[in-house]
């Protein structure tokens, strides 16, 4: 069994956290976690969807100059659209932004676990810091889509009795089918998120094993050679990003800072896990419907 590097990055860093915020619960300040979390964002987050154009011509959507034009106008698209239809409809785009994540985030063990037990790991996780740090993920949900979004924390919060259950029991299941790998990644998410604050805890989850996990399975499936190409793809369609995105400053810069920062983080990143979904669900379906070379 090989255990990859996210794994062990992830499983050592979580536990330490746990370890640590379990004795000195105040160790990390406010301020702190919103930097912490702008930083991990951009410097490990985003550059995971920085690849879709890169998934879009191994999918054949982009071929020459052109298609790779309409490709990145129609993204473009999307993300304002995602934007301008959260700041209509806030409480619905959050609550569709949660299920979206669920299910998006489940496809980390695609590879390892049965369909059911990766939709209900990816709902868990999700539901985790919700149900056992009410009281602060209702301040997050609130800031993002005001006092609806708070209330939404309180209704999902009634799920606290069952959640740690689920991760926990899927990671025992996970240990009968001998992928102990998968079986560490669920408990120590389970420890993470009974302990750490819902901040540090999408932190250390998104930043070191499912951004991770995502890159390098693009960087795996993609030849050698053709890997400096992979990172100059990463690092401009991130600071593209960045640019897409900047005039949200502008538009709520009346608010307290880490306010802001809150919103720019999780509707951008809202705005673009939908295009990013919907070009991965399109890349799975032809690969699973197109025929393979010996058909």
């Amino acid at each position: 069994m090989v255990w990859q590097v996210e794994t062990i990055t992830f499983s050592l860093v979580a536990l330490a956290a746990s370890v640590l915020l379990g004795f000195f619960p105040e160790l990390i300040s406010t301020n702190l976690q919103l930097i912490a979390l702008g930083l991990g964002v951009v410097v490990l987050g985003l550059p995971h969807g920085a690849l879709d154009p890169h998934i879009a011509s191994q999918a054949g959507l982009v071929s020459s100059r052109k298609s790779l034009v309409v490709f990145n106008v129609f993204y473009t698209a999307v993300v304002v659209g995602v934007i301008a239809i959260w700041l209509m409809a806030p409480v619905l785009s959050l609550g569709l932004f949660l299920l979206v994540s669920a299910f998006h985030f489940s496809g980390d063990w695609r590879h390892t676990l049965p369909l059911w037990a990766q939709w209900l790991s990816g709902a868990s996780l999700l539901l985790l810091p919700i149900a056992f740090h009410t009281s602060q993920t209702a301040e997050i949900f609130q800031t993002l889509s005001g006092p609806g979004g708070a209330w939404l924390a309180q209704a999902l919060a009634q799920l606290r009795p069952m959640v740690p259950f689920l991760l926990l029991g899927i990671s025992a299941y996970a240990l009968t089918k001998r992928q102990f790998s998968v079986a560490l990644e669920l408990a120590c998410l389970t420890l993470l998120g009974l302990i750490a604050p819902p901040l540090v805890f999408f932190i250390i989850y998104f930043c070191l094993l499912h951004s991770p996990r995502h890159m390098r399975e693009h960087f795996q499936d993609t030849p050698r050679a053709s890997h400096t190409k992979l990172w100059k793809m990463l690092v401009s369609y991130t600071l593209a990003t960045l640019l897409l995105l900047s005039p949200l400053i502008w538009f709520w810069h009346e608010g307290q800072a880490g306010q802001t920062l809150l919103r720019i983080v999780f509707i951008g990143l809202a705005a673009v896990t939908v295009p990013h979904m919907m070009l991965m669900a399109y890349s799975e379906h032809k690969k699973i419907t197109e025929p393979s070379v010996g058909d």
